[in-house]
């Protein structure tokens, strides 16, 4: 079957925003659902679009080893709340009963665990090293 939160901030991000509401689409269960939640339904901070901004690659590169090792603020913030969003649409294989807005939150407590522990940035260790070694 078909497993998908389809999401849009309101804001315009085609992701779940931090600046404000972000209307989901649920279709992890026999229908479609419709909800539309702020950044507090999933315990992170509000911040402006502009917090957000990266650069070039080098910078991007930066800002995500930063989220990676455990560093706060907005990025780290919408990195969970995203992550969060896509690990509830796997999970709800065995979660399509409990609510969208409850499985994201549990996804937020298990992204951000995987971060803390230093998992998150084991895992992108090994891609690293599998996209180097795929280059020749």
């Amino acid at each position: 079957g078909v497993r998908a939160l389809v999401v849009r901030g309101l804001d315009g991000l085609d992701e779940i925003s931090t600046e404000g509401p972000t209307t989901v689409w649920d279709a992890t269960g026999p229908r479609v659902s419709l909800s539309q939640f702020t950044p507090e339904t999933f315990g992170v901070a509000r911040s402006p679009l502009s917090a957000l901004r990266g650069g070039d690659a080098t910078r991007n590169a930066e800002l995500a080893r930063d989220v990676f090792a455990g560093g706060g603020g907005p990025v780290r913030d919408v990195v969970i709340a995203n992550a969060a969003a896509a690990w509830a649409a796997w999970a709800s294989v065995s979660t399509a009963e409990i609510d969208t807005a409850a499985r994201i939150r549990e996804g937020v407590e298990r992204v951000t665990h995987a971060i803390d522990s230093g998992a998150a940035a084991t895992l992108l260790d090994r891609w690293i090293e599998v996209s180097r070694s795929l280059q020749g």
